[in-house]
């Protein structure tokens, strides 16, 4: 039962609001009560409370400051404000504490109800996006039973489902689980099949951009691979655009052009190289998939040519490669431009310090966002491997290693400093891809984000 302080130094308004409120009828327990702000806020400090009902106008420690206060210790607290004052300056703060609502005396307890409601809505909003973290981390780490639970917890009790990933807004079908898995991103699992009849309702309505789906149902045990494998399909516009909805992908095709380009790239012909990347721009080479493209650009960024920047340039999600590049004849295009630009700079060592500082400042104020090496060149108007060899030499580490340093810390901070769902988190500081997040988060603190938030 959700559990409800009110604060307040008149004992007639505490008396009236406990006995005005039939709180058993909204799932509440008989509420706390106080008469202080400093009461209310050692209280909180150390019990679990979920909704908290405050005077503004308080001896001591103020009802706003204690809105202040509660937001630091836990911001999943949803907040009423009350007072017998009528001032703007009050409901203002209050808004910039994310009250719901600021209720005037002599309360109107319809709309005290209502607020109350409002809470518990918005609290079992925050328990899903908390349960989404769970859902992913144990998808993360293939824990089977884990996994099972949690779906029988949103009614998905059967030992087969079937499975699809979307990328676009946020509308699930009737009978489907819905998490979110990165931005603008989510995974259906539904008892029911998925056909392509159905989920072409959702780009009738503009409603998604693609998707990735399994035709048949997976088993429990499956579902890890079988969601990657989804995520995977959900990309394939990079290649195709018209492929939209896409259920198969295979690379047999292709094997044949990444053996030839694995030859040339280890004679360093990159003439070669560029010639063949030409070829699969003007469509000579069928099949291709969304995982071949990368696979291919990590083989030519792995190469001798790239030796000191391979790490500024190494793509490490499909995700990554459609954010940073959108289609694959933009990424072939820039390929051939990284490759001559590379071969054309090679031995040019003159540093610029003033330069250094611009690109650190640029850094510093776009890590969040969909930060590259070649976004970095393109602000500055600089050669990539300019930019990669003048970071790695005034900094002492790669300029995608210092990015996902600072990302890293940050997710910490947030992690220990607030409640939000680490699935939020993630996409806050940078990670728009849970699972790659996750991944790089435990390589870096030794811990997964679930097991640092709990053990802080």
């Amino acid at each position: 039962m959700y559990q409800i302080l009110i604060a307040d130094d008149e004992p007639s308004v505490i008396e009236s609001l406990v006995a005005a409120i039939d709180w058993k009828s909204i799932g509440a327990q008989e509420p706390i009560c106080v008469s202080g702000g400093t009461e209310a806020l050692n209280y909180i400090r150390n019990n679990a409370v979920d909704i908290a009902i405050l005077d503004i106008r308080m001896p001591g420690v103020s009802g706003l400051e204690v809105c202040e206060q509660i937001k630091r210790i836990n911001e999943n607290i949803q907040l009423i404000l009350i007072s017998g004052y009528a001032e703007f300056s009050y409901a203002e703060k209050a808004i910039h504490y994310g009250v719901l609502g600021y209720c005037l005396k002599p309360l109107e307890y319809d709309k005290i109800m209502k607020l109350l409601l409002k809470a518990i809505h918005q609290i079992e909003q925050t328990k899903r996006r908390l349960s989404d973290s769970d859902f992913l981390d144990a998808l993360n780490n293939n824990q089977i039973e884990v996994i099972r639970e949690l779906l029988t917890e949103r009614g998905i009790g059967k030992d087969r489902c079937y499975l699809a990933v979307i990328n676009g807004a946020e509308h699930p079908l009737q009978s489907t689980m819905e998490i979110a898995i990165g931005r603008d991103q989510y995974c259906l699992i539904s008892e029911e099949a998925l056909t392509e009849e159905k989920l072409s309702e959702l780009f009738s309505s503009g409603q998604a951009k693609s998707i990735g789906y399994l035709r048949e149902p997976v088993t429990i045990e499956q579902l890890p691979q079988s969601l990657q494998r989804c995520l995977v399909q959900s990309y394939q516009f990079f290649i195709d655009p018209s492929c939209t909805i896409c259920e198969d992908l295979s690379e047999e095709k292709t094997e044949q052009y990444i053996w030839r380009l694995s030859e040339s790239i280890s004679k360093n012909a990159w003439d070669n190289v560029c010639e063949q990347l030409t070829r699969i721009e003007k469509g000579q080479y069928e099949g291709f998939s969304v995982q071949t493209a990368l696979r291919m650009s990590n083989m030519i960024f792995a190469s001798e040519l790239f030796r000191e920047e391979v790490n500024d340039y190494y793509l490490y999600s499909i995700g990554q490669m459609v954010r940073e590049y959108g289609h694959f004849d933009h990424l072939l295009r820039s390929l051939k431009e990284l490759i001559l630009g590379a071969e054309k700079y090679e031995g040019e060592n003159v540093f610029s310090n003033s330069v250094f500082m611009k690109l650190m400042h640029y850094v510093d104020t776009h890590y969040q966002g969909d930060i590259s090496l070649a976004s970095a060149a393109q602000e500055l108007h600089l050669n990539p491997n300019y930019i990669s060899q003048l970071f790695k030499k005034e900094s002492g580490i790669t300029f995608v290693h210092y990015i996902t340093q600072k990302r890293i810390k940050q997710a910490a901070d947030l992690l220990v400093m607030t409640n939000k769902p680490i699935s939020e988190i993630a996409d806050e500081v940078g990670f728009h891809d849970y699972f790659y997040f996750s991944k790089i988060f435990k390589k870096t603190m030794l811990k997964t984000p679930g097991q640092y938030r709990n053990e802080m």
